[in-house]
């Protein structure tokens, strides 16, 4: 398995992690409804701009994080399990659509020479794309006090 690969297998076990008791959030928060996009929905050809959305790694404990002597760092710059919910869905409700970057540009390589081209993006129509980031993908040291 190529480093790509497990970095995939690596983000989609942290969004499910992370994200776990979905089913009871959106049972405790009824207002809030998921439709998945169709398979046979249109897709259209997007030219706007890119959203890039980023995250530190999700709190998953608040009553350990925003303790201590770490607490206004985790409070400026962390989330929570249930506000990283909470935020996807006000993007789905904004007809935000997440998307693998890849399917943004493709990377060649001529005689070495590295090559990066915009690809024509495809998302559903009525929809805007964003790609989703994480960074700091660790938690350091001094934060395990």
């Amino acid at each position: 398995m190529n480093k790509k690969n497990i970095l995939t297998v690596f983000f989609i076990l942290f969004l499910i992690t992370s994200c776990s008791s979905t089913s009871n959030y959106y049972k405790k928060n009824p207002e809030i409804t998921v439709t998945p996009v169709e398979p046979d929905q249109a897709m259209v050809v997007y030219e706007g701009k890119l959203l890039n959305i980023f995250f530190h790694p999700v709190v998953a404990r608040p009553e350990i994080a925003f303790k201590g002597s770490e607490k206004d760092h985790f409070l400026e710059w962390f989330v929570t399990a249930d506000e990283f919910r909470k935020i996807l869905h006000e993007m789905y409700m904004d007809n935000y659509v997440l998307i693998n970057i890849d399917e943004f540009y493709d990377v060649t390589y001529t005689n070495g020479v590295k090559r990066v081209t915009v690809k024509k993006l495809l998302v559903p129509e009525g929809k805007k794309p964003f790609v989703l980031s994480i960074d700091d993908l660790n938690y350091y040291k001094v934060y395990a006090k």
